[in-house]
């Protein structure tokens, strides 16, 4: 299931950051919060980053936990850190890797 789980954050962070002209769709926005528009890809991407919280171990956990809060209030604009979806994919992805080799 880690590798199931693994293979999805990779995909979703690759089709992030390749536009395919079929999916245009994933970036419309559904709501604005904050003056932010709120698409379907960021909720699938929460919804997964909250399934990969749910599985990692409690040391891991809690840091990730953390990095997510500071994402949520630098997507909302609340905090500016430039890049911090792709520091916290990186860093989940690290995280899984470890886990499934037993290093965590």
């Amino acid at each position: 299931m880690l590798l199931i789980l693994l293979t999805v954050i990779i995909l979703l962070w690759l089709v992030g950051f390749i536009s395919i002209p079929t999916t245009s769709f994933l970036t419309s926005p559904f709501f604005y919060l904050n003056g932010r528009p709120i698409g379907l890809w960021d909720l699938i991407v929460f919804s997964v980053l909250i399934w990969v919280v749910s599985i990692l171990p409690q040391p891991v956990k809690g840091g990730v936990i953390l990095l997510l809060l500071l994402w949520i209030l630098s997507l909302l604009g609340i905090l500016v850190f430039s890049g911090m979806g792709s520091v916290l994919l990186l860093l989940l992805i690290v995280a899984v890797i470890l886990h499934i080799l037993g290093l965590v």
